[in-house]
């Protein structure tokens, strides 16, 4: 394994991240660490140099390119100040956050080469919003929403 290769993907960004715990759920659940990197033409060609065939670089357009990488490990994942961050941290990760992103190949099925990944420092945390529409919305008593009118509805 000494021949495997590594290599830095700097100023990427991370989307879909399951840091914290593998991703369980779905129909297509991995059961592994995961996190969709989101990087830069130059970044892809290097990339597509060190992946497997069987993985894919999705073209987002505007020369953005994205590659799920994956570990059955979990990864090392730090701040900026190199502080290894907490569960709950690591499960507040939202998409559009920041960060380098060590990618390294190993022997998968059948000895086959891939490229998984190996550790993630964040730059530039945005914090996972969740599923509340309503998380920027405060509402006073005083506020009324619903109406009596029947010629309101649609």
């Amino acid at each position: 394994m000494a021949d495997n290769k590594s290599v830095l993907l700097k100023d990427v960004e991370l989307r879909w991240a399951f840091l914290a715990e593998p991703q369980t759920r779905g129909e297509f659940a991995s059961n592994k660490y995961q996190v969709d990197v989101v990087f830069g033409k130059e970044q892809a060609k290097i990339v597509k140099e060190l992946k497997n065939a069987r993985q894919t670089i999705k073209d987002l357009g505007d020369g953005l390119y994205s590659i799920t990488l994956k570990s059955n490990k979990k990864p090392q994942v730090v701040d900026k100040k190199k502080q290894v961050l907490s569960y709950d941290d690591l499960k507040s990760i939202g998409n559009g956050t920041k960060a380098i992103v060590k990618a390294s190949q190993y022997k998968g099925y059948k000895d086959a080469i891939f490229l998984g990944l190996a550790a993630v420092m964040v730059t530039d945390l945005v914090p996972y919003a969740g599923a509340d529409a309503f998380a920027d919305i405060e509402v006073d008593d005083s506020d009324d929403a619903t109406s009596t009118d029947d010629d309101d509805i649609i």
